[in-house]
């Protein structure tokens, strides 16, 4: 399908996807899941060279999958990352949103920090939509990795940013937990009067 000729100037990317999709269930099925994974890969530079960007997302969506099974997880997030990238192309940003979430679950436990990147990046690219509610989801869950790190001073910063996520939507009870979290924070920082001052402040 890639090859070309003199009546053919250009590789069909079309029929190629479609075949590697195929092998990739094929070798899925017989558990050969390496030569899965690089089927999944070749469909989606096919589906990108097609500027079928959509497709191209959904095969390193399902990657990803396979790098879990494989217990693969070095690759997940430079895979998500990619799979936003195409999904905020063609114009899906919720889908984007979305494998960025998948895929940090997957890494939270073994890998914080990729999960912590690949949460503040789903942040981002919610807010910039304007989906507010969403938004604050994905910030909880940054401001809860980074407690876990220890990271308390980024934490301090993130259930703020939480906080105020929650006051454009109205969400008054989810901020006064907020502001029981954030003096909690404030005090494994050490700093007392912050803390004091977030407890009057909310």
């Amino acid at each position: 399908s890639l090859k070309t000729s003199l009546l053919k100037w250009r590789p069909d990317f079309d029929n190629a996807a479609e075949e590697y999709n195929k092998a990739a269930t094929c070798f899925r099925n017989a558990k050969s899941l390496d030569q899965c994974r690089d089927c999944l890969m070749k469909s989606a530079d096919c589906h990108r060279q097609n500027r079928a960007l959509f497709h191209a997302a959904k095969c390193l969506d399902q990657a990803i999958l396979i790098c879990k099974e494989m217990n693969n997880l070095g690759d997940i997030r430079k895979l998500a990352e990619r799979a936003c990238n195409l999904y905020q192309q063609h114009g899906s940003p919720e889908s984007g949103a979305t494998v960025l979430d998948k895929a940090a679950k997957i890494l939270e436990q073994t890998h914080p920090e990729d999960a912590l990147q690949l949460y503040k990046q789903a942040v981002d690219v919610v807010t910039i939509e304007d989906s507010t509610r969403q938004g604050a989801e994905y910030a909880s869950k940054v401001a809860r990795i980074m407690v876990k790190l220890g990271m308390y001073d980024q934490a301090a910063d993130a259930i703020r940013r939480e906080i105020g996520l929650h006051q454009q939507v109205g969400s008054e009870g989810a901020i006064g937990r907020l502001a029981v979290a954030l003096v909690l924070v404030q005090l494994a920082r050490g700093d007392y009067v912050a803390a004091e001052k977030a407890f009057k402040e909310w």
